[in-house]
C-alpha cells in the first residue's frame, strides 16, 4: 500500500482526491496569531504533513500538522488521533494532507484549516461510522451576544 501511494504522490503533483477514499476533517488547537498569519498563506490543496508527537505527555497519540516550512496548523483531534496514530506508526497511512477548506469566525478572523488524507478502502473503513459527523464553535458578537455555529457533515 505505502509503495502504491508513494507512486500516486509522486506522480501526480496536483492529486485529484475524489478519486481516493479520504477522511476529513477540521484540525484544532489553532489559538495564537502567529498561527492565523500563517494560515493566510495557505491556498486549497496545498499539501501538508502529519507529524507524530508520541512523547507528548498529555497524549501520546498526537499527531501535529504542519507545512513544508514546519508551520504548524494546529492538531488532529484526539477521537481521530487515537485511530490515526497506530496506521501512521505502521506506515498504513501516509503522513500527507491536502487542505480542501478554510473557515473565519464572525469577524473573520482565519482559525480553522480543513484537511483531507487520502488512504486505501480497508483503511478508510476504520474511519467511517454511521450517523452524521457534527462539528461546532461558540462565538460571540460585538455586542455579547453567544452563537452557536454548526458545521455538519
Amino acid at each position: 500500500m505505502k509503495s502504491r501511494l508513494i507512486k500516486l504522490f509522486k506522480k501526480n503533483e496536483t492529486l485529484d482526491l475524489k478519486n481516493l477514499h479520504c477522511i476529513s476533517f477540521w484540525t484544532t488547537g489553532l489559538n495564537n496569531e502567529a498561527q492565523k498569519d500563517d494560515i493566510l498563506k495557505l491556498r486549497m490543496h496545498d499539501k501538508v504533513y502529519l507529524i507524530r508527537e508520541p512523547k507528548d505527555t498529555s497524549d501520546p497519540n498526537t499527531i501535529a500538522v504542519k507545512t513544508k516550512n514546519g508551520a504548524s496548523l494546529g492538531f488532529v483531534g484526539k477521537y481521530r488521533a487515537t485511530k490515526l496514530a497506530p496506521l501512521l506508526d505502521k506506515n498504513k497511512v501516509m503522513p500527507l494532507a491536502y487542505i480542501i477548506d478554510l473557515k473565519s469566525d464572525l469577524k473573520e478572523d482565519v482559525f480553522g484549516v480543513k484537511i483531507a488524507i487520502p488512504m486505501e478502502n480497508a483503511t478508510f473503513k476504520r474511519f467511517t461510522r454511521k450517523g452524521i459527523d457534527l462539528s461546532f464553535n461558540i462565538e460571540t458578537s460585538d455586542n455579547g451576544n453567544p452563537y452557536l455555529l454548526l458545521n455538519c457533515e
